[in-house]
This record gives structure tokens, C-alpha cells and sequence, in this order.
């Protein structure tokens, strides 16, 4: 992962650089060494180049536009005859959104044919349908890994220091990846079971001697919930990493739980990064230890939109819309992707950027409170972070067997629905062990609850305390839970 760093060029002259480009780019214009140069410094100082990352993402929305509606039959007939040139982030909101469930039935049609067919990769089937498969082109590939090669450039000149030497988990569930260079070294360990586990405890403590590597594994990277799973063995065997060793921990592939990445934090001596991503296309977004929300990436353009008439929110909740930008994804092109993910767009006071993106769990697994059609929603993720906040209901049986148990370490099996007689929230919630529920308990978790959901949710909640109900349950009633699918 690129790592902000304090900003070298003034943001006058990056502006003026980004201006130089020509008004209108074809496909063969943005060479990767240009584009990484300009970029190179929207990761140095994303809050002082704002200017200059919006004029270079507007030019880059008009060549996505124009090779949309030029080659890729879908939004042939789809996107408006309009003016590109005059096409801005700020207009995007005038292109109609495309769907997941669109997307899955026109997947051949969202293929541009003038891209060279590199290989396959696929969602994980964690929005409960089957998986979509998402072709790659050769063009892209080379694009983005000539791109990044550019862009690390000076850390592979730098001939002084070692090259970081990581573990990362070997994420199956979407096939082929579009791989980026990566500066150094990985060990590649499948983490979903007992043995691979094992063998990345095995590896963290052994030292290797690769020329120009550094000598022990300073980086993790992997899902949410495998990398919790490693920090309960680590601690079991009493063999964590001594203090220094360790220099990032990145998760991705779920909701991640401020209680969850405290504790990994702790364990591990590293503060917890995470990355949002999707498989249908290339870009998402970072989290941000300043401001507590995600921040994306230049090469895709998020928006959020009204869960009731589809249109733009700008600040508060709504549906997550994407659209990534060409050159970086070539083949696949999806304009105003509606992701089917409930967010929270706010203002941040933070280096990396004016504004900020809060993920409050899949929109399939949300519940309206209150007043029907009133916005007022409740994220399943938000309660599973909740949930997580109380060592009191935590499933963790201090036994770790990951396939007897795929919830130790974990977050209680609950769920959540709309209280018929005032619209309130239900939560059911079943655990594996014997607990006096007093009242001292239900109370924490409304608590926790309160201090996870926005404003207005909140205050709507908090008026009665009757508007929470919540019910302990036998273990085994409720169906299994896939916890990627938060």
C-alpha cells in the first residue's frame, strides 16, 4: 500500500502540469509514465492537490465516456449523445447508474471488444448470487503494472534499503487477479484453514536470507477475519512478533470493527490498515487513521446516492455508486456503478483529503427504523461493530479450530429486523455459552449500538428506550452466517 507522504510540489505547479495535458485524450495519450508522475503526488498530499486531482480526473471521465459509448455495446444505446468534452465530475450525476443485477444480466455486453482477452477473475458470490465473471484485458494489465513501476521507481532505485519482505493470504474467491507490482516480497499462505495458519505462524518466526529482502516478514496482508484468527494463535502459542518487526497490517475483504482492529493493534504493535475494493473493477478505497473513514483512490470517482429516488447525496447516507476510470480498467467498463453498499459520506480535517466515506454494511442487510420512506437505515455491519465492542457477548471460546468453528474470534450470530409495532430495531442475538443477561448488559449493547449509528438514526433511537428490543436466543436457530457479507 502507498503510504501519504508530505507533499514536495507546490499545488500551483501540479496544477499547471495537469493543465498541460491536452483537453481531450484518446486512448493511447495518457502513457503510464505522465499519468504516474501526476499522481505520484495526489499520494503525497491528497488534501493540497485537490484542484489539480479533479481537473486530471475530469479528462480521464471524458476519455472513459467517450471509449463507453464508442465500443462497448451496452452504453452504445444506454449513455446520452452529449458534448464529452464538457463532461465533469460535477455532471456525472446526469448518466444513468448501472445496477449489480444489471451488470450480471449484460455482463457480455459491458465488454469492450477492442481489448485484448488476458484472463478471467470473478465476484465471491458474497452478495448471495452467483458469481459474476469479470473478463481482463492484456492492455490493462500491462497499463497498471507499468504504471505502478513507474511510481515506486525510486524505491527500487534506492539500492541502500532492503525491500520489505510480507505474508499475504491466497484469496481464491475471485479468481485471477489483476496484480499490481508489490516492492519486495510475499509469502503467499492460504489462512482459511487450521494448517495454513499454522504455517504463517511457522514463517513469522523464521529468518530468511533473500538478496536486497529484508531478513523477516515485516507486512500481513489478508481478510479481516483470517488475520484475527492469526492474532488469537499468535497470542495462544506465545509466539507475537517482538516489538519493531512488524511495520503494516492491511485487511480486506469484509467490514472491519473499530473493537476488532484495537485488539489486533494491540496484539500485533501496529496500528491496522484496510482496503475497500471491489472485484468488478480496479481502484477503491484506503482507511484513514486520522478521521476514522475510507478515502479513495484518484483512479475511480465515488459518489452516494438517495436510497429512495437515486439522487446525489452530498453528505449523509446512501447507496455507494462507483465509476472507475480509464486507462485503468480497459475491458470491463462500468459507468455509475451502484455497488449495493449503504455508506456515509462526511467532511474530514484531514491530509488525505476533504471528504470521507464511512461503510455501514451491504444495503440487502439493512433495516429502515422509524417512519417508512423517513431514510432513517440501520447497517448490519454497524451492528456486527457494535456487537464486537463487548467482550461480554464475544463467541470466543479461547479454542482455536477454524473449521469446527468459524465464528471463534469472531462476532455473535445475531440478527436484525423492524419492530412491526413502532418501528423500531430487533435484534436476536445467540451465543455459545451461558450468560446471567441482566439488564446492566442489554443496556451496554444499546449503548453500543447508539454510539455506532449516525446522527439522526441516533437520536430517532435513543428517544425511547423501547425502540431497541433485544432477545437472547438458543445457539443454532439462526441460519449460518457469512460475515464477508456484512
Amino acid at each position: 500500500m502507498i503510504q501519504p507522504k508530505k507533499p514536495t510540489i507546490p499545488a500551483g505547479t501540479l496544477l499547471q502540469w495537469v493543465s498541460a495535458l491536452p483537453k481531450r485524450l484518446n486512448s493511447g495519450d495518457p502513457t503510464s509514465m505522465r499519468l504516474a508522475v501526476l499522481m505520484s503526488h495526489f499520494f503525497e498530499g491528497p488534501r493540497y492537490h485537490t484542484q489539480a486531482r479533479k481537473e486530471l480526473q475530469d479528462r480521464l471521465l471524458d476519455l472513459t465516456y467517450r471509449v463507453a459509448r464508442e465500443h462497448v455495446p451496452y452504453y452504445e444505446r444506454r449513455l446520452p449523445s452529449v458534448d464529452s468534452a464538457s463532461l465533469t465530475v460535477c455532471r456525472l450525476r446526469d448518466l444513468p447508474t448501472i445496477s449489480r443485477a444489471e451488470a450480471y444480466k449484460n455482463n457480455q455486453q459491458l465488454i469492450s471488444p477492442v481489448t485484448t482477452f488476458a484472463f478471467v477473475t470473478f465476484t465471491s458470490g458474497t452478495t448471495r448470487q452467483p458469481p459474476l465473471l469479470i473478463e481482463r484485458s492484456t492492455e490493462e494489465q500491462q497499463y497498471i503494472s507499468s504504471f505502478f513501476m513507474h511510481l515506486q521507481a525510486s524505491l527500487f532505485l534506492d539500492s541502500k534499503r532492503s525491500a520489505p519482505l510480507g505474508l499475504s493470504e491466497g484469496f481464491l474467491d475471485h479468481g485471477s487477479i489483476l496484480r499490481a507490482p508489490a516492492f519486495g516480497y510475499s509469502f503467499v499462505v492460504e489462512l482459511a484453514t487450521d494448517r495454513g495458519q499454522n504455517r504463517a505462524l511457522w514463517l513469522l518466526q523464521k529468518e530468511f536470507q533473500f538478496p536486497r529482502i529484508e531478513h523477516k516478514i515485516s507486512a500481513l496482508y489478508g481478510s479481516f477475519y483470517m488475520l484475527r484468527y492469526l492474532c488469537e494463535l499468535l497470542k495462544a502459542e506465545n509466539a507475537v512478533p517482538p516489538p519493531g518487526q512488524l511495520r503494516s497490517v492491511t485487511c480486506f475483504g469484509s467490514a472491519v470493527s473499530h473493537a476488532g482492529r484495537q485488539r489486533m493493534a494491540a496484539i500485533l504493535g501496529v496500528p491496522i490498515g484496510d482496503n475497500y475494493s471491489l472485484a468488478e473493477m480496479f481502484g477503491g478505497a484506503r482507511y484513514c487513521h486520522q478521521c476514522d473513514a475510507y478515502h479513495f483512490d484518484p483512479f475511480v470517482i465515488p459518489e452516494v446516492v438517495d436510497l429512495a429516488n437515486g439522487e446525489p447525496v452530498e453528505m449523509g447516507s446512501g447507496e455507494l455508486v462507483l465509476t472507475p476510470l480509464f486507462p485503468f480498467t480497459q475491458r470491463f467498463v462500468l459507468i455509475r456503478y451502484r455497488t449495493g453498499d449503504l455508506v456515509e459520506r462526511i467532511v474530514t480535517n484531514c491530509d488525505q483529503g476533504e471528504e470521507g466515506y464511512r461503510f455501514r454494511g451491504r444495503l440487502k442487510n439493512s433495516i429502515e427504523v422509524g417512519r417508512l420512506g423517513g431514510g432513517l437505515i440501520i447497517g448490519e455491519a454497524e451492528i456486527a461493530d457494535a456487537l464486537d465492542s463487548l467482550p461480554e457477548v464475544n463467541r470466543s471460546t479461547g479454542t482455536l479450530t477454524l473449521l469446527s468453528d468459524r465464528t471463534t474470534a469472531g462476532i455473535p450470530m445475531f440478527r436484525i429486523s423492524r419492530l412491526a409495532e413502532n418501528g423500531g430495531l430487533h435484534l436476536e442475538l445467540e451465543l455459545n455459552r451461558e450468560i446471567q443477561f441482566r439488564e446492566p448488559i442489554i443496556a451496554d449493547i444499546r449503548k453500543a449500538i447508539l454510539s455506532i449509528v449516525p446522527g439522526n438514526t441516533k437520536e430517532w433511537l435513543s428517544a425511547k428506550p423501547e425502540r431497541i428490543l433485544i432477545d437472547f436466543i438458543e445457539c443454532g436457530i439462526l441460519p449460518e452466517r457469512d460475515y464477508f457479507d456484512l
